[in-house]
Protein backbone atom coordinates (compact mmCIF):
# COMPACT_ATOMS: atom_id res chain seq x y z
CA UNK A 1 0.00 0.00 0.00
CA UNK A 2 1.45 3.29 -0.57
CA UNK A 3 0.39 6.27 2.08
CA UNK A 4 -1.87 9.04 0.24
CA UNK A 5 0.19 12.63 0.61
CA UNK A 6 -0.93 14.77 2.73
CA UNK A 7 -2.30 18.70 1.28
CA UNK A 8 -0.90 20.72 3.46
CA UNK A 9 -3.60 23.93 2.91
CA UNK A 10 -1.76 26.96 2.07
CA UNK A 11 -4.48 29.44 3.66
CA UNK A 12 -2.04 31.04 6.66
CA UNK A 13 1.22 30.08 4.51
CA UNK A 14 1.54 34.16 4.37
CA UNK A 15 1.00 34.55 8.05
CA UNK A 16 3.62 35.45 10.34
CA UNK A 17 2.25 34.23 13.25
CA UNK A 18 -0.60 31.89 14.43
CA UNK A 19 -2.33 30.99 17.62
CA UNK A 20 -2.29 34.17 19.19
CA UNK A 21 -4.76 34.18 22.36
CA UNK A 22 -7.38 36.65 22.09
CA UNK A 23 -10.46 37.01 24.39
CA UNK A 24 -13.77 37.52 23.60
CA UNK A 25 -13.85 41.19 23.21
CA UNK A 26 -14.35 42.11 19.45
CA UNK A 27 -11.58 43.42 18.48
CA UNK A 28 -10.96 47.36 17.04
CA UNK A 29 -9.84 48.40 13.48
CA UNK A 30 -8.10 51.11 11.73
CA UNK A 31 -7.00 51.67 8.21
CA UNK A 32 -4.27 54.12 7.95
CA UNK A 33 -3.63 53.89 3.62
CA UNK A 34 -3.48 50.85 2.55
CA UNK A 35 -2.50 49.27 5.45
CA UNK A 36 -5.14 47.46 7.85
CA UNK A 37 -4.33 47.56 11.72
CA UNK A 38 -5.67 45.54 14.79
CA UNK A 39 -6.01 45.67 18.25
CA UNK A 40 -6.78 42.63 20.44
CA UNK A 41 -7.59 41.87 23.88
CA UNK A 42 -4.96 39.58 25.69
CA UNK A 43 -6.73 39.48 28.88
CA UNK A 44 -5.34 42.05 31.36
CA UNK A 45 -3.23 43.52 28.17
CA UNK A 46 -3.82 44.15 24.41
CA UNK A 47 -1.89 43.88 20.97
CA UNK A 48 -1.97 45.50 17.60
CA UNK A 49 -0.72 43.81 14.39
CA UNK A 50 -0.97 44.67 11.17
CA UNK A 51 -3.18 42.75 9.10
CA UNK A 52 -1.88 41.61 6.17
CA UNK A 53 0.58 38.93 8.05
CA UNK A 54 -0.56 39.45 11.75
CA UNK A 55 2.79 41.05 12.19
CA UNK A 56 2.94 42.44 16.30
CA UNK A 57 3.35 45.96 15.78
CA UNK A 58 2.31 47.10 19.49
CA UNK A 59 2.12 44.82 23.18
CA UNK A 60 0.59 47.02 25.78
CA UNK A 61 1.36 47.04 29.36
CA UNK A 62 -0.33 44.93 32.02
CA UNK A 63 -3.66 46.36 33.32
CA UNK A 64 -5.31 45.72 36.95
CA UNK A 65 -8.32 44.27 35.23
CA UNK A 66 -9.34 42.48 31.59
CA UNK A 67 -9.98 44.87 28.66
CA UNK A 68 -13.46 45.03 27.83
CA UNK A 69 -13.25 47.09 25.20
CA UNK A 70 -10.82 48.60 22.38
CA UNK A 71 -10.67 51.57 20.09
CA UNK A 72 -7.57 52.34 17.70
CA UNK A 73 -6.62 55.63 15.85
CA UNK A 74 -3.17 56.36 14.11
CA UNK A 75 -1.02 55.85 17.23
CA UNK A 76 -3.60 56.36 19.93
CA UNK A 77 -5.43 52.65 21.62
CA UNK A 78 -7.82 53.17 24.07
CA UNK A 79 -8.44 50.46 26.29
CA UNK A 80 -11.64 49.87 28.21
CA UNK A 81 -11.57 48.00 31.77
CA UNK A 82 -15.07 47.38 32.64
CA UNK A 83 -15.67 51.40 34.47
CA UNK A 84 -12.13 52.33 33.76
CA UNK A 85 -10.93 54.09 29.99
CA UNK A 86 -7.28 54.67 29.73
CA UNK A 87 -5.61 56.29 26.44
CA UNK A 88 -2.56 54.88 25.25
CA UNK A 89 0.17 56.48 22.71
CA UNK A 90 1.65 53.21 21.51
CA UNK A 91 2.48 51.25 24.44
CA UNK A 92 2.54 54.85 26.29
CA UNK A 93 -0.15 55.73 28.81
CA UNK A 94 -0.99 59.15 28.39
CA UNK A 95 -4.23 59.78 30.10
CA UNK A 96 -7.10 58.49 32.05
CA UNK A 97 -11.08 59.58 32.00
CA UNK A 98 -12.12 59.95 35.12
CA UNK A 99 -14.59 56.14 36.17
CA UNK A 100 -17.93 55.78 34.50
CA UNK A 101 -20.21 54.46 36.80
CA UNK A 102 -21.04 51.79 34.80
CA UNK A 103 -19.46 49.36 32.00
CA UNK A 104 -18.31 51.21 28.66
CA UNK A 105 -18.37 50.77 25.20
CA UNK A 106 -16.13 52.41 22.80
CA UNK A 107 -16.44 54.10 19.02
CA UNK A 108 -14.20 56.52 17.02
CA UNK A 109 -15.92 58.73 15.23
CA UNK A 110 -13.45 60.54 12.99
CA UNK A 111 -11.39 62.12 15.35
CA UNK A 112 -13.55 62.01 18.20
CA UNK A 113 -13.12 59.27 20.98
CA UNK A 114 -16.83 58.52 22.30
CA UNK A 115 -17.45 56.28 25.07
CA UNK A 116 -20.83 55.39 25.91
CA UNK A 117 -21.60 53.62 29.06
CA UNK A 118 -24.71 51.62 29.48
CA UNK A 119 -26.21 53.83 31.64
CA UNK A 120 -26.12 56.38 29.06
CA UNK A 121 -23.32 58.37 29.94
CA UNK A 122 -21.50 60.04 27.36
CA UNK A 123 -17.77 61.24 26.87
CA UNK A 124 -16.48 62.72 23.71
CA UNK A 125 -12.71 62.95 24.06
CA UNK A 126 -10.72 64.58 20.84
CA UNK A 127 -8.06 62.56 20.00
CA UNK A 128 -6.46 65.18 16.88
CA UNK A 129 -5.99 69.23 17.99
CA UNK A 130 -5.73 70.46 21.71
CA UNK A 131 -8.26 73.25 20.57
CA UNK A 132 -11.36 71.18 22.08
CA UNK A 133 -12.08 69.46 25.76
CA UNK A 134 -13.44 66.45 26.59
CA UNK A 135 -17.09 67.01 26.74
CA UNK A 136 -19.04 64.60 29.14
CA UNK A 137 -22.95 64.72 29.50
CA UNK A 138 -25.88 61.95 30.31
CA UNK A 139 -28.26 60.82 27.17
CA UNK A 140 -31.54 61.86 27.52
CA UNK A 141 -32.88 58.67 28.56
CA UNK A 142 -35.95 57.54 30.71
CA UNK A 143 -36.32 54.75 33.08
CA UNK A 144 -38.19 53.27 30.51
CA UNK A 145 -35.76 52.96 27.91
CA UNK A 146 -33.88 50.91 29.84
CA UNK A 147 -29.58 50.28 29.78
CA UNK A 148 -28.01 50.86 26.55
CA UNK A 149 -26.91 47.71 25.07
CA UNK A 150 -25.66 48.10 21.91
CA UNK A 151 -24.67 51.85 20.00
CA UNK A 152 -22.64 52.61 16.72
CA UNK A 153 -22.04 55.97 14.58
CA UNK A 154 -24.43 55.67 11.15
CA UNK A 155 -22.15 57.13 8.69
CA UNK A 156 -23.77 60.23 6.91
CA UNK A 157 -25.33 61.31 9.75
CA UNK A 158 -22.85 64.07 11.31
CA UNK A 159 -22.44 63.81 15.28
CA UNK A 160 -24.53 60.82 15.90
CA UNK A 161 -24.86 58.09 17.49
CA UNK A 162 -27.89 54.91 17.17
CA UNK A 163 -28.46 53.52 20.16
CA UNK A 164 -30.41 50.66 21.03
CA UNK A 165 -31.40 49.61 24.70
CA UNK A 166 -32.66 46.11 26.71
CA UNK A 167 -35.74 47.58 26.11
CA UNK A 168 -35.82 46.68 22.68
CA UNK A 169 -35.95 50.59 21.77
CA UNK A 170 -33.72 52.28 18.68
CA UNK A 171 -33.07 55.73 19.28
CA UNK A 172 -30.40 58.40 17.03
CA UNK A 173 -29.41 61.41 19.73
CA UNK A 174 -26.46 64.19 18.59
CA UNK A 175 -23.43 64.49 20.41
CA UNK A 176 -23.05 67.76 19.75
CA UNK A 177 -26.39 69.43 20.63
CA UNK A 178 -26.77 66.74 23.31
CA UNK A 179 -30.40 65.93 22.03
CA UNK A 180 -32.69 63.17 20.98
CA UNK A 181 -33.11 63.54 17.17
CA UNK A 182 -35.60 60.56 16.51
CA UNK A 183 -36.86 57.74 18.05
CA UNK A 184 -37.43 54.52 15.57
CA UNK A 185 -41.15 53.62 16.53
CA UNK A 186 -41.79 51.94 13.19
CA UNK A 187 -38.85 49.45 13.65
CA UNK A 188 -40.23 49.05 17.35
CA UNK A 189 -43.73 48.36 15.92
CA UNK A 190 -41.70 45.91 13.76
CA UNK A 191 -40.15 44.16 16.88
CA UNK A 192 -43.11 43.85 19.20
CA UNK A 193 -44.81 42.26 16.23
CA UNK A 194 -41.98 39.29 15.91
CA UNK A 195 -42.04 38.75 19.75
CA UNK A 196 -46.06 38.82 19.90
CA UNK A 197 -45.52 35.78 17.00
CA UNK A 198 -43.36 33.96 19.00
CA UNK A 199 -45.50 34.30 21.69
CA UNK A 200 -48.37 32.82 20.27
CA UNK A 201 -45.87 30.13 18.98
CA UNK A 202 -45.41 28.92 22.64
CA UNK A 203 -49.81 30.09 23.70
CA UNK A 204 -49.76 26.63 24.72
CA UNK A 205 -47.28 26.72 27.62
CA UNK A 206 -48.43 30.14 28.71
CA UNK A 207 -52.28 28.48 28.62
CA UNK A 208 -51.10 25.55 30.87
CA UNK A 209 -49.41 28.85 33.35
CA UNK A 210 -52.39 30.28 33.72
CA UNK A 211 -54.33 27.10 34.30
CA UNK A 212 -51.59 26.27 37.16
CA UNK A 213 -51.98 30.15 38.77
CA UNK A 214 -48.49 30.78 37.45
CA UNK A 215 -50.09 34.54 36.63
CA UNK A 216 -52.38 36.18 33.56
CA UNK A 217 -51.23 36.31 30.02
CA UNK A 218 -49.23 39.99 29.93
CA UNK A 219 -48.15 42.53 27.94
CA UNK A 220 -45.46 41.32 25.11
CA UNK A 221 -41.61 42.72 26.31
CA UNK A 222 -39.47 43.63 23.54
CA UNK A 223 -36.73 41.78 23.34
CA UNK A 224 -32.97 43.27 24.32
CA UNK A 225 -31.14 45.12 20.89
CA UNK A 226 -27.47 43.25 21.40
CA UNK A 227 -25.77 44.37 18.43
CA UNK A 228 -26.15 46.97 14.95
CA UNK A 229 -24.17 46.76 12.16
CA UNK A 230 -25.10 49.62 8.58
CA UNK A 231 -24.66 48.70 5.87
CA UNK A 232 -22.79 50.52 2.78
CA UNK A 233 -26.01 51.62 1.85
CA UNK A 234 -26.14 54.26 4.27
CA UNK A 235 -29.92 54.25 5.09
CA UNK A 236 -29.98 50.38 6.09
CA UNK A 237 -28.91 48.84 9.33
CA UNK A 238 -29.13 45.45 10.22
CA UNK A 239 -30.36 44.73 14.39
CA UNK A 240 -29.95 41.27 16.51
CA UNK A 241 -31.91 40.87 19.48
CA UNK A 242 -31.17 38.40 22.17
CA UNK A 243 -34.21 36.73 21.07
CA UNK A 244 -32.48 35.63 18.03
CA UNK A 245 -34.43 37.96 15.76
CA UNK A 246 -32.44 40.08 13.22
CA UNK A 247 -34.48 43.28 11.38
CA UNK A 248 -33.13 44.96 8.22
CA UNK A 249 -34.75 48.80 8.90
CA UNK A 250 -34.45 51.73 7.18
CA UNK A 251 -33.37 54.58 9.39
CA UNK A 252 -34.52 57.48 7.04
CA UNK A 253 -37.88 55.92 6.32
CA UNK A 254 -38.17 54.30 10.01
CA UNK A 255 -39.65 51.40 7.72
CA UNK A 256 -38.54 47.45 7.85
CA UNK A 257 -37.40 45.92 4.91
CA UNK A 258 -37.47 42.32 6.09
CA UNK A 259 -36.53 39.92 8.74
CA UNK A 260 -35.53 36.55 9.86
CA UNK A 261 -34.66 34.74 13.36
CA UNK A 262 -31.98 32.51 14.34
CA UNK A 263 -32.20 29.89 17.19
CA UNK A 264 -29.79 31.69 19.83
CA UNK A 265 -29.73 35.46 20.48
CA UNK A 266 -27.20 37.51 18.19
CA UNK A 267 -23.88 38.49 19.35
CA UNK A 268 -22.41 40.55 16.24
CA UNK A 269 -23.15 41.38 12.43
CA UNK A 270 -22.48 42.65 9.62
CA UNK A 271 -22.86 43.12 5.77
CA UNK A 272 -20.34 42.14 2.69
Amino acid sequence: MTDTPTLESSLYRHVRTIGVVATETPFALDTRGTDNFLAVSTGCSFAVYNAAKLRLVIHGPQMDSEVTALALYNDWTVAACGHRVSLYRRSRLVSSLPPFSAPVALRMVGKHLVCLATDGEVAVVPLAGQSEETRRYRLPMTETDGSVSAFIHPNGIGNSLLVGTQSGRLELHDFSSRSLLRRYTGFEATLASLALQSSKDARKRRLQDIVSGAGPQGAVALPEITCIAQSTHHDYIAVGTASGHIIIHDIKKDESLLSFRVPTGVSALSFK
